[in-house]
């Protein structure tokens, strides 16, 4: 009885705590925060988002198909059923923290670091490293197959491991998750200069592959894309289907970028980002549903 009545009272602190992150991480949305990448490395964004793009892009018309391949060569049945993080396997994702991870950087609020959706930091240097090892810019099918190899082919983690990985080198908003990575032989911490940042960001942005695009912009924010996509893959399938709470959050993120545009620069007059992500963000909910699907 007392057992039951102890992990009663830790089960309602840990709901308490998970809504606590969520919330905070949303409501940070409508403020500037001082480590808001975007605000002072906005020129050099702007300056990437105008290299000129070339092959191989992330096509939606061969996309999903080419996801789908990845899983079959590698005898991953669908629909994914790996629920728990692969480096949590007795511990199911946090509808919560899912949805506070993927709202906002860590950086950008005080709320305790979620559990369920901070892959281990010697990952996140693995699939970075992986990446900037390859002969050839990276498609984001082939980052499915270099994720999934770190993963152990466990697909919601892949998913999981390439948005965090992915957001962290795209706009180093990640610190307090990840104090201390080694990246290319050298360390980042919150101290590393932002010349050095920037120097990583070109890096990076000549070794993904741009995200074909259908509007009038004259810029394609490659890096930022990325981690759009690969935040909207992983939201799609660690949420699921099943349950109300799941249903609503999937409603929620669905709209995700948009909402958080009207966030932050409608209601909060903050600064623009370099590119609205629509394409990649769309794409990338497409994949993840298709993956969690019959």
């Amino acid at each position: 009885m007392r057992e039951r009545l102890r992990a009663g009272v830790t089960s309602i602190k840990d709901s308490i705590e998970t809504t606590r992150f969520a919330t905070e991480a949303c409501l940070s949305l409508f403020v500037d925060a001082p480590t808001n990448p975007v605000e002072h490395r906005k020129p050099l964004y702007e300056r990437l988002s105008l290299v000129p793009t070339r092959e191989p892009m992330n096509r939606e018309l061969d996309l999903c198909d080419n996801f789908l391949s990845v899983l079959k060569n590698r005898k991953i049945a669908t629909p994914v059923q790996d629920i728990n993080p692969y480096w949590m396997p007795n511990s199911p994702y946090n509808i919560m923290e899912v949805v506070g991870t993927c709202a906002q950087f860590t950086d950008h609020h005080g709320a305790h670091l979620p559990k369920t959706t901070l892959p281990p930091s010697g990952d996140v240097e693995a699939f970075i490293n992986k990446v900037l090892q390859e002969p050839d810019i990276t498609t984001v099918d082939r980052q499915f197959e270099l994720l999934l190899d770190i993963t152990n082919n466990q697909a919601i983690g892949a998913a999981n491991l390439g948005m965090v990985a992915t957001r962290y080198i795209s706009r180093f908003g990640d610190f307090r998750a990840y104090p201390s990575l080694t990246i290319a032989g050298r360390e980042y911490t919150k101290d590393t200069s932002d010349e050095v940042l920037n120097e990583t960001h070109s890096l990076w942005n000549d070794k993904v592959s741009r995200f074909e695009t259908y509007n009038n912009f004259d810029k394609n924010d490659g890096i930022g894309d990325g981690y759009y996509f690969w935040t909207h893959v992983f939201a799609a399938m660690a949420l699921g289907n099943e349950g109300i709470q799941a249903k609503a959050a999937q409603k929620l993120v669905a709209r995700g970028t948009e909402l958080m545009i009207w966030a932050k620069y409608k209601v909060a007059g903050r600064k623009g980002d370099i590119l609205p992500h629509a394409e990649a963000s769309q794409l990338g909910r497409a994949i993840g549903l298709s993956l969690i699907s019959e």
